[in-house]
């Protein structure tokens, strides 16, 4: 609705080519592809035994830490970045 790009455009198209192995094309569409996919995959693996009643397990207090402040500030970087037009962040957008 904007014009601009959200840092998650893309990531289907590259989900897309990544799962058939151009891995290129993927990191073209947006460079976070991969690590959403593993994302997705580890919580998923971490919410499947707690629905089958295991204990969830609680993540350490760095990670924890990680995922509260540097994910979100990496986020909007990358948000931000991606609609600058210069030409060497023009490779951002997708």
């Amino acid at each position: 609705m904007t014009g601009l790009w959200c840092p998650a455009c893309g990531l289907t198209r590259g989900t897309y080519q990544l799962l058939h192995g151009h891995v290129a094309a993927a990191l073209s569409y947006n460079v976070f592809t991969p690590v959403v996919l593993v994302a997705v995959v580890v919580a998923w693996c971490a919410w499947l035994p707690a629905t089958w009643g295991a204990t969830p397990r609680a993540l350490p207090p760095p990670a924890r830490r990680a995922l509260t402040t540097v994910a979100p500030a990496v986020v909007i970087a990358y948000g931000i970045l991606r609609n600058i037009p210069i030409g060497f962040l023009r490779p951002l957008a997708p």
